[in-house]
């Protein structure tokens, strides 16, 4: 009885060391394979980020046709801008250009702003820098002669000392002139004999004519 009991012990202990190897076998086989997917996972994952059309070159790619939608955006802006710009400039180059007049007058050629009258305009450093000559002597009679603005409708002119009313010289336009009264202007030219309200207009010539009759 012993004798078997010994035995069987023995041969369980046997069946146990081959069980135990197969497990370890089994074990090691799942090990190798679960690692071998593993990389196979990491290679397609690698491939997947990585590649010429992977995510990471995918994400890139977006990103700089963002960018460059960006660039287009901000270049098409600034066009605009200039366009706005250029096109405003040009407007009040032009608006400025047309708010000035040019005229001549006793041959000197005078620029100054649209719409002013003439007694504004001899107040101007326009024509305080070229001014007419003030003084001259009156080739009729001799007398010695000064330009000079009277408040007179037609004021403008000449005039001896001995009498400031009836000038010796006029100055004349070449065309009939608005005149400005206040803030009231004529709703049609008046005449061509120039004093302190007529309107400057653009390229008139105004010219100094002897009245003197002795």
């Amino acid at each position: 009885m012993n004798l078997e009991k010994i035995k069987l012990k023995g041969g369980n202990r046997k069946m146990m060391r081959v069980e135990n190897k197969q497990e370890r076998g089994i074990t090691l086989i799942a090990l190798v394979v679960t690692i071998v997917v593993l990389l196979i996972l990491a290679g397609v994952s690698l491939n997947a980020l990585f590649s010429n059309n992977g995510i990471i070159t995918k994400a890139q790619q977006a990103q700089d046709r963002m960018n460059e939608a960006v660039e287009n955006d901000q270049k098409g802006i600034n066009e605009l801008e200039n366009l706005i710009n250029t096109t405003v400039s040009g407007n009040n180059a032009g608006k400025q250009e047309d708010s000035k007049i040019t005229f001549t007058m006793d041959g000197k050629q005078y620029q100054t702003d649209a719409g002013i009258t003439f007694e504004e305009f001899l107040k101007t450093s326009s024509y305080t820098s070229n001014p007419l000559t003030t003084k001259k002597k009156c080739s009729n009679c001799g007398k010695d002669i000064t330009f000079s603005l009277n408040t007179y409708v037609s004021g403008c002119g000449y005039y001896s000392s001995d009498d400031t009313t009836m000038p010796h010289i006029r100055l004349y336009s070449n065309t009939n002139l608005y005149i400005k009264s206040g803030d009231t202007i004529s709703p049609n030219p008046v005449n061509n004999e120039m004093c302190a309200g007529s309107v400057l207009q653009n390229g008139i010539t105004i010219t100094l004519t002897e009245m003197c009759s002795l």
